[in-house]
């Protein structure tokens, strides 16, 4: 496994921007580590439904995936299959490729996500009870 993944906003004039998440209607570069060469790709020509987005991954030698949103079901499903998940720092797609070549991305893991979750909550009832 030769490859990463990162989600970008398209595959045209914005493919070089990392995008938030990562799902069905996404684009994603894949950058082989080895050959250091960059292919877009729209995941909806690649896979019926978002079950198969890491199968997808993993037959075609992904070995981690970089975003900066949270999404703990994709992590969870990542984890499972054995593929590392990095937090992008930046929207800057090549700038994101060498941070992880340098090492300097951050692995996300499920307490992250658990933790932005519960504050996030907590700042949703606060809204509220502060707009009543």
């Amino acid at each position: 496994m030769t490859k990463i993944v990162i989600p970008v906003l398209d595959k045209e004039a914005r493919k070089f921007v990392v995008a938030e998440s990562l799902g069905m209607e996404s684009h994603v570069c894949i950058y082989d580590l080895v050959t250091r060469q960059i292919q877009w790709i729209d995941v909806a020509e690649y896979v019926a439904d978002s079950r198969d987005l890491v199968q997808m991954f993993k037959d075609l030698g992904v070995k981690a995936v970089v975003f900066n949103g949270q999404q703990s079901a994709l992590l969870q499903n990542l984890k499972q299959r054995g593929i590392a998940a990095y937090k992008s720092k930046t929207d800057d797609l090549i700038e994101t490729i060498k941070q992880y070549n340098q090492n300097k991305l951050v692995i996300w893991d499920m307490e992250d996500l658990s933790l932005s979750s519960r504050y996030a909550n907590r700042m949703h009832r606060y809204r509220y009870s502060v707009a009543i």
